[in-house]
This record gives C-alpha cells, sequence and structure tokens, in this order.
C-alpha cells in the first residue's frame, strides 16, 4: 500500500492531530489557547448583557439548534442578547475546530503559504481568526454571510484586530455568489455551513465554492453523522471534479466509512471564566467534534 504525507497506510481515515509547530497556542495540558484578542473581543461583546440573560439565550439557542439541525444559526437569533450569547458560547469551539483542520492542511502543505482568504457563511468570523493564527501571512481576508447582524458584530470584534488583514477584512452581506464571478482566493473556507444548504443546492454550491479556490478548499461542518455526510458528499464530487486530497484521508480512494459510520476529531479548546459561566460548567475546558475535508488545485506531495 502507498503511503502519502501522513506516513501512514491508505486503508481508512486517519489524522494526526495539529502540531504545535503552527501558530496556534497550546496550553501545557495540550488544549488550544483561545487568543488573548478573541476572548477580548468575546467580552466586548458581551459587556452590558445580564449573565441571566445570556444563559437564557444559550439554553434556548442550544435547544433550537439540537431540534433543526441543519437549519440555518440566523433562524434562531431573535435579539442582541442571542447574538452576544452565540459568539460567547460557540465562537472559542469554531475557533478551535477549524484552526485544528487549518493546522494540519498546514502542517501537510509545508512551504504554501495563503496570501488570500474567503470565508463563505462566517458569521461573527471565527474561522478568519483561525486562518490569520495559522498563517499570519495572509494580506487579504473577504468574509460573507447573509445575516447583517452577523456581520455588524465581526465588524466590531475585527475592528482593533493587530492583524491587518483581518483588522480590515472585507465583509459582505449575502452569499458567494454575491462576489464577482472572477474573485478567487488562495484559501476558501467554508465552517459548519454546508449542511444549512438544501441538499438539491448543494453541489453547485460545493462547485462555486471550488471554482473560486486557487490554492485550497476546506469544509468544516459538525462532528456528527449528519455533519459527516454532507462533508463525504463534498469530498466525492471534489474528487471527481479534479481536486487532490490534503486532508484528513491518507488516500483518494472512496471513504470506507461512508455508509457504515461517521468520520469526526476532536479540538480540546481551553476555557475562559467567562465561557465557563455562560456553559455553567466547572471544566477548564471542551471538546469540540467536527468532521472536515481539506482538497488542492496542486498535488501533495507523497512521500
Amino acid at each position: 500500500l502507498s503511503t502519502n504525507t501522513f506516513g501512514r497506510a491508505n486503508a481508512g481515515c486517519v489524522h494526526s492531530g495539529a502540531e504545535r509547530g503552527v501558530c496556534v497556542r497550546y496550553f501545557e495540558s495540550g488544549c488550544m489557547e483561545v487568543p488573548a484578542e478573541l476572548n477580548q473581543a468575546i467580552e466586548r461583546e458581551l459587556e452590558g448583557v445580564p449573565l441571566s440573560a445570556l444563559r437564557e439565550s444559550v439554553e434556548r439557542l442550544s435547544e433550537r439548534y439540537r431540534t433543526h439541525r441543519g437549519a440555518s444559526v440566523s433562524r434562531f437569533i431573535a435579539d442582541h442578547d442571542d447574538i452576544a450569547a452565540y459568539v460567547g458560547y460557540r465562537m472559542p469551539a469554531t475557533f478551535a475546530a477549524v484552526a485544528s483542520a487549518m493546522s494540519e492542511v498546514a502542517r501537510i502543505m509545508g512551504a504554501w503559504t495563503p496570501r488570500s482568504v474567503l470565508d463563505v457563511g462566517a458569521g461573527p468570523g471565527a474561522a478568519a481568526w483561525a486562518a490569520v493564527e495559522v498563517w499570519p501571512e495572509i494580506e487579504r481576508c473577504v468574509l460573507v454571510d447573509r445575516d447583517p447582524r452577523m456581520i455588524s458584530t465581526g465588524r466590531r470584534m475585527t475592528s482593533d484586530h493587530p492583524h491587518r488583514a483581518l483588522a480590515r477584512a472585507e465583509w459582505i452581506a449575502g452569499t458567494q455568489e454575491s462576489l464577482p464571478q472572477s474573485a478567487s482566493f488562495d484559501l476558501v473556507v467554508c465552517a459548519y455551513t454546508l449542511n444549512e444548504i438544501a441538499e438539491t443546492h448543494r453541489q453547485g454550491f460545493v462547485d462555486d465554492l471550488w471554482r473560486r479556490t486557487q490554492g485550497v478548499l476546506l469544509l468544516v461542518d459538525a462532528g456528527t453523522p449528519d455533519g459527516f455526510r454532507g462533508i463525504v458528499g463534498a469530498r466525492r464530487e471534489l474528487l471527481a471534479a479534479g481536486a487532490h486530497m490534503v486532508a484528513p484521508c491518507p488516500h483518494s480512494d472512496a471513504c470506507p466509512l461512508e455508509d457504515s459510520d461517521w468520520c469526526h476529531f476532536s479540538a480540546r479548546v481551553g476555557r475562559s471564566r467567562l465561557h465557563r459561566a455562560l456553559k455553567q460548567g466547572e471544566r477548564s475546558f471542551e471538546d469540540e467534534k467536527f468532521s472536515y475535508v481539506a482538497v488542492a488545485r496542486q498535488p501533495v506531495s507523497v512521500a
């Protein structure tokens, strides 16, 4: 059996885990550390909202999300308290999952460095925060989301970020179709959005993301059977379109888990005091389960 840069046989889906050599920071315990700038931005967004109101919003949003999996988050957002709660309880976990996947891409791709990033379904921008942590060389960030409230929140949170590309990011209300047809990017990211797209439109959505990808396309979704089904379907379509596998699979064959199980990973992220208060938990960390696929325009070197 041949092996690729994972150094493992082509026998199924495996994952080597994010390494500390990339720019994402870890505590000694092994938990991923949310950047101080992100924690501070979250705290600013939550200022003035009573903790009791935030907890109520967290419980309500969590229940709605569990009951209506696959529905757009925007459907559940009623007011500023809901947005603040979403930012407080979801952004750290989303950051951790995307940063973990990006770190693995960076490890495998070696010297490849994106200069431009498109984040589709960006919400308040967690994936873009992760991108500039993993690749500080990024010079341009474009973030697209349907919800103007999320865009306003994201703009506030990134306005004084020390990374110039994120502080001056271009925010677009709508979908990637709102961009010029010719717009393309070194790195295209779509996190926790794929399963919000109706199955009848999903292939066209993924095709358009791929058309706009010059270097790497990264898709991330929940580490659930439904999340994995969306990811593995996109994987199948992208490989058929000529994309080259980057991660997490050590091969480009049909997924051996597609009909029998689901492939997912876990990112352990440290919780701030505020995060623990929102979750009403004492643990200093949480584990975010996620599924993902990353593909490239050019072949990935084989060991």
